[in-house]
């Protein structure tokens, strides 16, 4: 797991700081992933001063939120897991397009069924072919930055 903070220092620039690469032990389960980040924050000394927090959509993120939100409740930080919680959007756009892509190829596949003399791109024909969805791998992005 990897953490950064992003914050305006005492002369207004902006700055990026890597605070912490640290291997997950155990399950990567959401409340493993919050144990071992509130100690990243702890350790920084920083548990006190959480803005919000970037992740990807993942189900285990949820519990991670509250988990953490938990532990930092106990240590005295206000912190909602909703509302200091911001979607990755690249993810968000990646699935998104995915999805488009998925229906793309499936209404293709439909309209070559429901009329055969109707011209469709040989790209088209040969991914429906296939049954296989257009990946869109160049919007993929990590969130670690």
């Amino acid at each position: 797991m990897s953490v950064t903070a992003h914050f305006i220092n005492e002369q207004g620039a902006l700055v990026n700081h890597l605070i912490a690469f640290r291997k997950i032990n155990g399950h990567h389960t959401g409340a493993n992933i919050g144990h071992t980040l509130f100690e990243v924050l702890q350790e920084s000394g920083i548990a006190d001063k959480i803005g919000y927090i970037t992740l990807d959509n993942a189900s285990n993120n949820n519990t991670l939120m509250q988990e953490l939100a938990d532990l930092l409740h106990a240590y005295g930080t206000k912190f909602n897991p909703a509302n200091n919680r911001v979607r990755c959007f690249p993810h968000v756009i990646n699935l998104a397009v995915q999805t488009i892509l998925k229906e793309l190829v499936n209404t293709a596949a439909e309209f070559q069924a429901d009329a055969p003399g109707l011209p469709i791109s040989d790209d088209v024909v040969d991914v429906t072919r296939r049954g296989e969805a257009l990946k869109a791998d160049y919007l993929s992005y990590t969130c670690n930055d």
